[in-house]
């Protein structure tokens, strides 16, 4: 019984009534710009610092072909730049939803109706990779726009990068946090009794989640967490 008040008490004491990206600011800030946090197949580790300066400069991109709040298709696996899209896009307030790239073309394409998903943004070395060819081609069939980060990086120039980079040096500054109850995350169901339905998970949400995790174990900077889950999971997103 006193085990479940300690741990009653380490959530209701939490911050979890703010967006995602103040929390990734305020771990910043805890940890130091320069703590690595993120590492995947290619062995090539982001910091804090570099995620927030990515963030921004991807950030302003995504601005220019979406509209503030709207729900925006992100179809990748789990890489450095997923994490760094998610972000960028929590950064200039948009949506992302969660694709599921595994269930099929007609769920596929049921999800992006459901959720009333106009763009997607995604890897032409992912969809080359995975042999997902097909459901571009649903997609585009039936009028949504598919945007390819490598054809955005394209159009990032050296004053971007500059920018970008004082951004993260003045974080706090240059984002606008809204309130925790907004949408935050579209993850969407199977299909597998019927049409996918999609989830809109408010930054309150996600952060209750993160903290009741938090109130169980006990963990530090100094793990590493392994996440196996792709991150259109609802367990590979808080990974």
């Amino acid at each position: 019984k006193l085990y479940d008040i300690m741990t009653e008490m380490l959530l209701e004491s939490s911050d979890y009534k703010k967006t995602l990206f103040s929390s990734l600011l305020d771990a910043k800030k805890i940890h130091g710009r320069n703590h690595p946090i993120i590492v995947d197949v290619e062995r090539k580790p982001l910091t804090y610092s570099k995620l927030i300066a990515r963030c921004f400069v991807l950030g302003k991109e995504i601005a220019k072909e979406t509209e503030a709040g709207e729900y925006v298709g992100l179809m990748m696996p789990n890489m450095n730049s997923s994490i760094v899209t998610f972000f960028a896009m929590q950064a200039c307030g948009r949506v992302p939803a969660m694709l599921n790239f595994s269930t099929g073309g007609a769920n596929f394409i049921a999800a992006c109706k459901v959720a009333k998903i106009q763009t997607i943004f995604t890897a032409r070395k992912f969809i080359e990779g995975a042999k997902l060819q097909k459901l571009i081609e649903a997609a585009e069939n039936g009028k949504i726009r598919v945007i390819y980060l490598e054809d955005v990086a394209k159009k990032i120039g050296i004053l971007d990068k500059v920018c970008g980079f004082f951004k993260a040096c003045f974080a706090e500054k240059f984002y606008q946090p809204t309130s925790a109850e907004n949408p935050s995350v579209i993850l969407f169901t199977s299909g597998s009794e019927g049409t996918p339905k999609g989830v809109v998970l408010s930054h309150k949400n996600i952060q209750s989640n993160r903290f009741q995790l938090a109130s169980r174990v006990d963990f530090s900077s100094k793990d590493t967490v392994f996440n196996a889950l792709p991150i259109f999971h609802s367990f590979g997103l808080p990974g």
